[in-house]
């Protein structure tokens, strides 16, 4: 289990006045547990995510990942192993001079054998849809490509908990569809917990709970259905409701007025 326990936040600590980014943020992520992370811009995700995978280290509150609490620096490097995360922008984490490599990398960092680092490396590029780049430099390769880059680097590693920061942002439609299948299927097969920072509604749908902040604190907590049946609520933070469940109000107030 992923536990946050009262994290708070503050970039600006040179202010004996300064506000916190976050505000007292606690929930738990179960292995196999899908949560998706929403919120408007400047609402605290990214700093939360950051928080979690120690990136950021918080002023106050705990996490702690398995029964291990995060603590500078003495666990870092262990909370990471469990904790694998993909950034909102792919060429923030991209390291090497070709797919193949970049996909190899954390591989080698770990010591991991050859023969199982060429099965795992092989099995991530066909997953993805990159084993015909296999010796492209990723700098010529698509904003979408990159993103599935990134992916395919950190699901390589087998961590425990995936922490994706709006992993789609850069894919059309189709390719979202087809990211979010192969990552939810690895949740439920594999019992990874899963959060996902996404902007796209629908995406929150396909997922077990849906965590929302609004100037760093969480205001909604529930499953899809809990969540976005408040509409009203929903839109005050400045997020969209799934046209889905804004059709279905529609037609119940329809319904209702016969």
């Amino acid at each position: 289990m992923l536990e946050l326990k009262n994290i708070s936040f503050s970039y600006n600590k040179q202010n004996q006045e300064y506000e916190f980014s976050l505000k007292n943020v606690s929930f738990c992520l179960n292995r196999g547990e899908k949560i998706a992370l929403m919120g408007a811009n400047g609402s605290g995700k990214s700093t939360l995510i950051r928080c979690i995978n120690g990136l950021l280290k918080p002023d106050k509150g705990q996490v702690i990942v398995d029964g291990v609490e995060l603590v500078f620096p003495d666990t870092v490097l262990e909370i990471r192993k469990k904790v694998g995360m993909v950034f909102q922008n792919p060429d923030n984490q991209i390291v090497t001079t070709s797919v193949e490599r970049e996909i190899a990398f954390g591989l080698e960092n770990i010591g991991t054998g050859k023969r199982e680092m060429d099965f795992k490396v092989q099995k991530a590029m066909e997953q993805f849809h990159l084993g015909k780049y296999r010796t492209r430099p990723p700098h010529l390769l698509s904003g979408g490509e990159r993103q599935r880059l990134a992916l395919a680097s950190v699901l390589v590693m087998e961590p425990d908990y995936l922490i994706l920061d709006e992993p789609t942002s850069l894919l059309d439609p189709a390719g979202r569809e087809e990211i979010l299948s192969t990552i939810t299927a690895q949740a439920e097969n594999e019992k990874k917990g899963v959060i996902l920072v996404t902007q796209f509604p629908e995406e929150a749908l396909e997922f077990d709970r849906v965590v929302i902040l609004d100037s760093g604190e969480i205001v909604m907590q529930g499953t899809p259905d809990q969540v976005f049946s408040e509409t009203d609520k929903i839109k005050s933070v400045g997020l969209d409701v799934p046209v889905k469940t804004e059709l279905g109000k529609y037609l119940k107030e329809l319904i209702s007025g016969y």
